[in-house]
C-alpha cells in the first residue's frame, strides 16, 4: 500500500524529545501530517485504484490491516526508545494505537469521499478526522 510505505518511512525517521503525553501526541501528529503532506501532489489516481481494489478484494483488506499492525509495532518501539523514563508504556501504547487508528480512518474516509467522485486533499481529511476524534472524546 503506497501510503503505508510512506508512513512507515516517517515512523522510522520519527524523533521526539517529548517528556509528557501531550507533547508526544503533538510530535506524532506532526510526523503524520508531514507524511500526509506528501500525498497532496494532486495525483490521487493510485490511491483511488487502491481503494477500489480494497473494496472488491477482502484479502487485500486483510493485508492492509496486517501492514497497519507492523506500522503500529514499529511506531510503538520507536517512541518507547525515545521516551523511556519520561512517558509510561501504557501511554505509549495508547498514543500509538490512536495515531494509527486516526491515520487509517483518514484514508478510509478519503476513500469514501473519492468513491463519491470528489477530490479531497488527504492532509485536510487527516486534520478533519483528528479534529472529529477530539470532538468525540472531549
Amino acid at each position: 500500500m503506497p501510503g503505508q510505505h510512506r508512513m512507515l518511512a516517517g515512523v522510522r525517521a520519527f524523533d521526539t524529545s517529548a517528556s509528557n503525553p501531550a507533547d508526544l501526541l503533538r510530535d506524532i501528529e506532526a510526523m503524520a501530517e508531514s507524511v500526509m503532506a506528501l500525498e497532496t501532489s494532486g495525483d490521487y489516481g493510485d490511491h483511488a485504484r487502491v481503494m477500489r481494489l480494497l473494496a472488491k478484494e477482502p484479502e487485500l483488506l486483510a493485508l492492509a490491516a496486517a501492514q497497519a499492525q507492523v506500522l503500529a509495532g514499529e511506531l510503538r518501539a520507536r517512541i518507547a526508545s525515545q521516551v523511556e523514563g519520561k512517558v509510561d508504556s501504557l501511554t505509549v501504547l495508547l498514543l500509538t494505537e490512536v495515531a494509527v487508528a486516526v491515520w487509517r480512518a483518514s484514508w478510509a474516509r478519503w476513500g469514501e469521499l473519492a468513491a463519491g467522485g470528489k477530490a479531497y486533499d488527504p492532509l485536510e481529511v487527516y486534520r478533519e478526522t483528528r479534529a472529529e476524534l477530539r470532538r468525540v472524546v472531549g
